[in-house]
């Protein structure tokens, strides 16, 4: 098999390692795992997994299947969207399935109450703000709850077997996302209680830890470093060869001031298995997500 990278005017930094076993019944160690194993990356999900998001999009904003066309798309009034009602609370979210909660995320969260209820049973109630708060149990866990951009963040697993509903009172705030992964049939995961066992919180703290460690190689990885200057409108190609997986990808733009200007003009294209289709073809900016004003070492 090859894997071909084309890039210019660059460092390439790669890594290559192995695939991780799937288990019918995941323990929360399982899960959490999830949050940082990169190398899963590079693995397709396993059918009937499901990532999924709930927001306060704008509601105006949709898909006309009948037609085949978006309606009102750009529609931005996106910080009071919510599915329905229910006995004077916003519904933000009323997922069915195995599955766990990975990331909570609002831009303002205030006083009004949220309420979480899994497997049909209300399990916790919390204001936003308090939601929010590593001085609050239960997501008192600075490293994985944390405000960034102006947005406040939870990442810790919020695990659920039947359902989870997610309400808000009409005085909790504004702006939400809601990312999830839905588990094919037949799986079992720990449901959220409204609390995390001591052991859970320990694999909590772990979590933090791993999150913020520094990159250790994975054993059995191997490192290409490749330095090279082009001019326009040329490439130049590296080659992979056997069965193998990128684990890390690290550019770094050594020369030049126009930083903007070449993550957006440099582009890279990546071919899999011998195949003439490109598998990724965009710019450096959009590939890293890093857009403007973001000059360096990018990975």
């Amino acid at each position: 098999m090859k894997t071909r990278l084309f890039l210019s005017g660059i460092t390439v930094l790669l890594f290559i390692s192995t695939t991780v076993a799937q288990n019918k019944k995941l323990t929360f160690s399982d899960i959490t795992n999830k949050f940082h194993d990169l190398e899963a990356l590079a693995f397709l999900p396993q059918e009937g997994e499901k990532s999924l998001m709930a927001s306060s999009y704008d509601r105006k904003s949709m898909y006309n299947s009948e037609q085949d066309k978006y309606e009102n798309w750009t529609a931005n009034y996106d910080g009071n969207g919510y599915l329905d009602e229910e006995e004077g609370y916003y519904i933000m979210a009323d997922i069915k399935g195995t599955g766990f909660i990975n990331r909570i995320w609002s831009a303002k969260p205030e006083e009004g109450d949220i309420i979480i209820e899994v497997d049909g049973k209300e399990v916790l109630t919390s204001s936003a703000e308090d939601l929010f708060s590593v001085d609050k149990a239960p997501f008192n866990f600075p490293g994985l709850v944390y405000s960034s951009a102006k947005g406040r963040n939870i990442y810790v697993p919020i695990c659920f077997q039947k359902s989870i509903k997610i309400k808000a009172a009409k005085d909790w705030g504004q702006f939400y996302h809601i990312n999830y992964t839905l588990l094919p049939k037949g799986y079992k995961v720990p449901a959220f209680t409204g609390e995390f066992s001591t052991e859970e919180r320990e694999i909590l703290l772990e979590l933090e830890e791993k999150v913020y460690a520094s990159h250790t190689n994975v054993t059995g990885e191997n490192t290409i470093e490749r330095t090279f200057s082009l001019g326009e409108a040329q490439s130049k190609e590296i080659i992979l060869q056997g069965k193998e997986a990128i684990t890390r990808f690290e550019v770094e733009i050594v020369g030049g001031d126009f930083y903007d200007d070449l993550l957006r003009n440099i582009e890279l294209k990546i071919y899999w298995d011998n195949s003439p289709e490109t598998a990724v073809k965009c710019p450096l900016s959009a590939f890293f997500g890093a857009n403007v004003h973001n000059p360096g070492k990018l990975s």
